[in-house]
């Protein structure tokens, strides 16, 4: 990275060696790094958060609590997205929140697509070794949790919180540059065609 991104996780492995690690290894894109991560990860519930974002202070307890009374039945939890920066407000895929905290079977409610990892908390046991496909350039997290989502058809969402998701100005980013163009949407399909 050609931030200071490799320097502040250097100070947080050291700061807190028990619960931090820093892996290193040559840039092949979002999917080889989580998928690196993953084969690390020790927890019984990942979350693929991006560097930029942000969780409210009370994300994880929520998340926690929903998976004590509901992980029988799911083994994805997700929070509303609000954008800030360049764009700023809740993400258009939020109105499954409406209804409250709860479990959304996807055979009843078809149209509560769930593409977004780093909104997402995943249990580990639920994930293949390698869920993240290392050939697909774009939207690899919105098809590992299509793919997770095919196996078992339902999640929960927690209301009372949120993951608050930058949108860039500059259009440096991914997701602002493509997925969220409705111009780009034929490319995408193809990309995961």
């Amino acid at each position: 990275s050609t931030d200071r991104s490799a320097a502040i996780a250097e100070r947080f492995r050291a700061s807190r060696p028990q619960i931090f690690r820093v892996l290193r290894q040559t840039n092949r894109g979002p999917s080889a790094a989580r998928n690196a991560g993953l084969a690390l990860a020790q927890g019984t519930f990942v979350n693929f958060l991006d560097a930029d974002d942000r969780l409210d202070r009370n994300a994880l307890r929520r998340v926690q609590r929903f998976f004590a009374r509901h992980g029988d039945k799911v083994d994805v939890v997700t929070l509303p997205i609000e954008r800030f920066d360049a764009r700023q407000g809740p993400h258009p895929l939020n109105f499954k929140f409406r209804q409250g905290s709860r479990v959304i079977d996807l055979a009843v409610e078809p149209d509560s697509v769930l593409r977004h990892t780093a909104a997402s908390f995943i249990k580990r046991s639920a994930l293949p070794d390698r869920p993240f496909d290392e050939d697909v350039r774009y939207g690899e997290d919105a098809l590992a949790m299509l793919r997770l989502l095919l196996e078992r058809p339902r999640y929960g969402v927690v209301q009372g919180t949120r993951l608050l998701k930058r949108s860039r100005r500059d259009q440096s980013s991914l997701v602002d540059r493509l997925y969220d163009a409705p111009e780009h949407l034929e490319e995408i399909v193809r990309w995961h065609a």
